[in-house]
């Protein structure tokens, strides 16, 4: 079997499964809002799903990779080898624990920023499309 028809079968899996079956939490103030996010995105088709997933892909690894880079720069040396520190485990311990509406506004401007890279990604798509 080659590469492509994994790659194929991946995203007819991910087409089929992904879009339908969120693992978001679709409740609080904007529950609603990314229900009909849902339900655009299964209703674009798959062609269009498939022309968006590469670039947000791209895109995700890019926020992960930043992340990444920021944590290994908090990380300390100890006899254990590297290790967060005791501050930085329960600060970020808490957010992961805490939904969105409960962060604090400087918290949630971080999560802002991801969102707005999302959005570039998207126009950008979108400005792509409307000039084929």
């Amino acid at each position: 079997m080659d590469n492509k028809h994994n790659e194929d079968d991946y995203i007819e899996g991910f087409l089929e499964e992904e879009l339908t079956e969120s693992s978001l939490t679709l409740s609080g103030p904007h529950g609603q809002a990314l229900q009909e996010l849902g339900k655009a995105v299964e209703d674009m088709g798959d062609a269009l799903a498939e022309v968006m997933l590469e670039p947000l892909a791209d895109l995700m690894h890019q926020i992960w990779t930043h992340w990444m880079k920021y944590l290994y720069s908090k990380l300390e040396e100890d006899d254990l080898g590297m290790v967060i520190s005791w501050p930085d485990y329960n600060h970020w311990k808490q957010q992961m624990e805490t939904d969105y509406s409960d962060l604090l506004e400087l918290e949630k401007d971080s999560d802002r920023e991801q969102a707005k890279k999302i959005i570039i990604v998207l126009r950008t798509i979108d400005k792509e499309l409307d000039n084929e």
